[in-house]
C-alpha cells in the first residue's frame, strides 16, 4: 500500500501507491496535480470531467481557481481568507453523488486534506458542502461536523468532533462516511456514519442515522471552503478533495488514500 522512503530504522516519508481509490470516485480536486488544475482555469481538467461532465467551469468568487493556489510549507494547496474566497462547482447533478429520497438507500464518502488555526470556536467555516444543506463537512461552534439534511423535513444527521486538536496549523486528513442503506458498505455498518481524522482505522466520532432519514435529491452547488447557505467561509488551506458516490471506503481504502498524498503534507506525515 506504499513505501517508506526514509533510511532503515527512520520514520522517513511514507509514500502511497500509484493512485487513490478510483472505484465509485465521483469528484476529485487535487492542487498538486497539473492534470486536475491545468493553467489555473480548470475548464478542461480531469476533476471537472469526473465530477460534473459539461455543467460548467470552476470559479472562485468569480475568478479562476488558480488565484487561490499556493504552496504552503512545501505543500501545494488552495488558500482561503475566511470571508470571500471559495471554489464553487455550479448546480451539480446530485443523483451522481448520492441516492436521495429513500429511507433505505444512499451512501457517500467525503475525503479532504485541511490545515487551519483559525477555527477555535469564534469562527464558522464550510470545508466541503453540497448546498441546500444536502451533505457536507464544516466547522461550527468549535466542532468539526459531518452533516446531511433530511429530504422530508425529518431529523437532520450530524456527527460531531471537537475541532481543538485539529486547529493546530498542521495538515490533517479527514474521511467522513454516511451509510443510509440496509447493508454494510466497506466497514461501515447499515445506518451508520463516522468521521476519521489521520487515523484511518479508529473513528474519532460515530453516529447512527434515523430510520426515517433520506438524503436530499435537489441539485445544488458544490462548494469548497464555504457553506454558502449559512454564509460560513473557511480560513486556512485545503489540499486534495475526493468524494465517492453511494459508497463508503473501507479501512484499507482509507489508508491507501491517506498514504497517497501523505508525503506532501509532512506536518502530519512525520510530525
Amino acid at each position: 500500500m506504499g513505501w517508506n522512503i526514509g533510511n532503515t530504522g527512520e520514520a522517513g516519508l511514507f509514500v502511497g501507491g500509484e493512485n487513490i481509490i478510483v472505484d465509485n470516485l465521483i469528484f476529485y480536486l487535487d492542487p498538486g496535480d497539473y492534470n486536475c488544475v491545468p493553467d489555473g482555469t480548470s475548464t478542461d481538467s480531469t476533476c471537472t470531467e469526473l465530477a460534473l461532465g459539461d455543467t460548467g467551469n470552476v470559479t472562485s468568487t468569480g475568478n479562476d481557481i488558480g488565484d487561490l493556489w499556493t504552496e504552503s510549507d512545501g505543500a501545494p494547496c488552495f488558500q482561503f481568507n475566511g470571508s470571500t474566497e471559495y471554489i464553487t462547482f455550479p448546480t451539480i447533478d446530485i443523483s451522481k453523488f448520492v441516492t436521495g429520497n429513500s429511507t433505505t438507500a444512499g451512501a457517500i464518502t467525503s475525503c479532504v486534506w485541511f490545515r487551519t488555526s483559525h477555527m477555535d470556536g469564534t469562527a464558522d467555516g464550510g470545508i466541503l458542502f453540497i448546498e441546500n444543506y444536502t451533505h457536507g463537512i464544516f466547522i461550527s461552534n468549535g466542532n468539526l461536523k459531518l452533516f446531511a439534511a433530511d429530504d422530508d423535513s425529518g431529523p437532520d444527521e450530524t456527527t460531531v468532533v471537537d475541532v481543538t486538536a485539529y486547529n493546530d496549523d498542521n495538515w490533517h486528513f479527514l474521511v467522513g462516511v454516511m451509510n443510509n442503506t440496509t447493508s454494510t458498505i466497506g466497514d461501515t455498518a447499515a445506518s451508520a456514519c463516522a468521521i476519521y481524522i489521520d487515523d484511518m482505522i479508529t473513528p474519532v466520532a460515530t453516529d447512527t442515522l434515523a430510520s426515517s432519514f433520506e438524503f436530499r435529491d435537489t441539485d445544488a452547488n458544490l462548494n469548497i471552503a464555504a457553506h454558502i447557505s449559512n454564509t460560513w467561509f473557511y480560513q486556512g488551506e485545503i489540499g486534495p478533495v475526493m468524494m465517492y458516490s453511494d459508497y463508503c471506503l473501507s479501512e484499507e481504502e482509507r489508508v491507501i488514500n491517506y498514504n497517497y498524498h501523505r508525503h506532501r503534507y509532512y506536518d502530519t506525515a512525520i510530525g
